[in-house]
């Protein structure tokens, strides 16, 4: 009897080390950062591009870096691997609708070029909101592309 105790403990111990050490499973993309996705696809595919579809770990990076960039009041690239693209936005929530947000960056002739990247197929986008360099309530936005 004390034999089969040890070995359901051994076994117990061993299911705890590994249920505590595998990662935890990556939020699922907010509202807005669905709406955001949803406003550059209608943007490629407008243009005869395909769309591109949310990608771990992109989506779970893209999150992250926009509640950085809101919590520390920067506003700068990060540093990515290469062959992945980045659009940033912020603006005060009364403008920032996803739509909203899409034109600006099809205003601008690099952001647009990054948008309208034939070789992106897979995208994490990431949406922020909060104070930021003295506006009370502003949409931080980040869209990273990879081919």
């Amino acid at each position: 009897m004390l034999g089969v105790r040890t070995s359901t403990l051994a076994l117990l111990s061993v299911v705890a080390s590994l249920a505590a050490a595998a990662p935890a499973q990556a939020a699922p993309p907010t509202r807005g950062e669905r709406a955001l996705l949803s406003a550059v696809n209608q943007a490629r595919t407008s243009r005869w591009l395909r769309p591109v579809r949310p990608a771990q770990p992109l989506q779970t990076k893209a999150h992250r870096y926009a509640t950085w960039l809101l919590r520390t009041d920067n506003f700068l690239h990060a540093e990515l691997r290469p062959g992945t693209r980045e659009n940033l936005a912020w603006a005060t929530v009364n403008i920032a609708s996803a739509r909203r947000i899409v034109r600006m960056w099809l205003e601008s002739p690099g952001h647009r070029a990054n948008l309208l990247w034939r070789a992106a197929r897979r995208a994490g986008v990431g949406i922020a909101r909060g104070g930021y360099r003295g506006y009370g309530d502003v949409r931080m936005a980040v869209l990273r592309l990879r081919g």
